[in-house]
C-alpha cells in the first residue's frame, strides 16, 4: 500500500503505520545503519579542512639543482644517432658539480679488459637565468653549454655543435 498523506488517513491506520515503523526502527540491522549513517557524517565533517596552511615547497633554483654527482646515459648526435654507454666501465663517466664552482669530469673508457678513468678540473658558471652554463677549462678555455633540462633527477646540455648529452643524480 503506497500512503500518499497522512490526512488522508484515519488515527488508527496512522497508528498502526507508526507502530510498525517504530518496530521496524528497533531491529539490529536499523541500528546498525543509523550507527553507519552517524560515523560517516562524522566523517566527512571532521576531514574537512582549510588548504590555506599547506604552503607548497618552492622550486629548488638552478644552482642547487646542478649541485652532485651526474652519471652519463646517453648522448645523441645533431644527427639523431644515440649512443649509450657500452659497458659498467663507461657508466661510470660522470660530472660532479660542487658549490664553490668547481666541475669534474669523470671520464672513464674500457681499455682491453681494463677500465681507465681520467679526471679533468674546470670551473663553471650558470649564466641566463640557469640555462646555460659557462665552463672553464684550467688552459682558459671557456664553453657555453645549454642545458635543456634540469631537475632532481635528469640534467641534459647541450653544446655548440648541437650534441646533446644525458646523465642521472645518483
Amino acid at each position: 500500500m503506497i500512503i500518499t498523506s497522512f490526512n488522508s488517513m484515519s488515527e488508527p491506520e496512522y497508528l498502526q503505520l507508526r507502530t510498525k515503523t517504530l518496530n521496524v526502527m528497533n531491529k539490529p540491522v536499523f541500528h546498525i545503519l543509523k550507527t553507519g549513517i552517524v560515523f560517516l557524517l562524522i566523517c566527512v565533517l571532521t576531514a574537512c579542512s582549510s588548504d590555506d596552511d599547506n604552503t607548497a615547497e618552492p622550486e629548488p633554483a638552478p644552482e642547487e639543482l646542478i649541485l652532485g654527482k651526474w652519471y652519463f646515459i646517453k648522448i645523441m648526435a645533431a644527427d639523431g644517432t644515440i649512443q649509450f654507454p657500452e659497458n659498467d666501465c663507461e657508466k661510470q663517466t660522470y660530472y660532479e658539480f660542487e658549490a664553490d664552482g668547481t666541475v669534474l669530469q669523470g671520464t672513464y673508457v674500457l681499455d682491453g679488459t681494463e677500465c681507465k678513468g681520467n679526471t679533468v678540473t674546470a670551473s663553471y658558471e650558470l649564466i641566463s637565468g640557469g640555462e646555460k652554463l659557462l665552463v672553464t677549462t684550467s688552459d682558459g678555455t671557456a664553453n657555453i653549454i645549454e642545458i635543456s633540462t634540469l631537475n632532481g633527477k635528469i640534467l641534459e646540455i647541450i653544446n655548440t655543435g648541437g650534441m646533446k648529452g644525458t646523465f642521472e643524480k645518483r
